[in-house]
């Protein structure tokens, strides 16, 4: 998120699915496991008071970060993110390419974390609120047809707008672009009951409908635009300005 203040400067956050950070609370402090420019990874344990939105149905929660140049990672520019300002200059809507990086449990990387890269396409917009099953609360969700698996909860989720399409705005697109569309949030099972065979009992199976809920990205913005974080990027600001001032002599 860039300061207001200070040009250049950009204040680095953790994103994920709040449904995440409440279930890793229940085992204990939390930690991020981070690749190391030099190889291999570190486990940097973070502070438990995550930022979550008002709305206690939105499944996003946030952190403030600040890690050093020892490890390697990058950050997504707040421009990337989708508004509904971008949604109808572009738009974007059923049917756009996605593509989502995030854990495969099975093999998430021994010497360093090595994401997955899945895709799939818009097959709805959050028109119309859906209820969430464990709360009852009623929430906004993109529907993603994709293979959602457990662990990409929380994973990024990009729209791709590729060159030559013609958009409202009355352009067209000249090269790749992506756009932070949302995260995962999850998925919906299927359960049947199967005979096997005539001696066996029924087995339950439970088979993935291949659509998944995508949380939008403007619940994370609503959170950065809060009060409360903006007075702590005042005050971080306000350090980083202290630090490099000139000592009187």
């Amino acid at each position: 998120m860039p300061s207001d203040e200070m040009a250049g400067v950009e204040h680095l956050y953790l994103i994920t699915a709040k449904h995440n950070i409440e279930k890793a609370k229940e085992k204990g402090d939390l930690f991020v496991r981070l690749n190391k420019t030099s190889g291999g990874v570190e486990f940097i344990k973070v502070a438990s008071e995550w930022v979550y939105p008002d709305n206690d149905a939105s499944d996003v929660a946030i952190l403030a970060a600040d890690f050093g140049e020892e490890y390697d990672f990058s950050y997504l520019p707040s421009e990337m993110f989708v508004t509904e300002d971008i949604i109808a200059e572009t738009g974007i809507g059923i049917g756009d390419e996605l593509v989502i990086t995030g854990l495969f449990t099975e093999r998430y990387g021994e010497q360093k974390n090595l994401p997955i890269v899945r895709f799939g396409n818009i097959s709805a917009m959050p028109s119309e609120p859906l209820r969430d099953k464990d709360s009852g609360l009623m929430y906004d969700a993109y529907l993603a047809e994709m293979r959602s698996i457990g662990g990409l909860s929380g994973s990024p989720v990009f729209v791709i707008l590729h060159p030559g399409r013609h958009v409202p705005a009355g352009y067209v697109v000249v090269e790749t672009t992506y756009y932070l569309l949302g995260l995962i949030r999850g998925h919906w099972d299927y359960t049947t009951r199967e005979s096997v065979l005539d001696y066996t009992e029924d087995e339950s199976r439970t088979v993935n409908m291949g659509i998944a809920t995508v949380s939008p990205i403007q619940d994370v913005l609503t959170i950065l635009d809060s009060k409360e974080l903006k007075k702590e990027r005042r005050a971080a600001d306000n350090r980083l300005r202290d630090k490099h001032s000139p000592t009187l002599d």
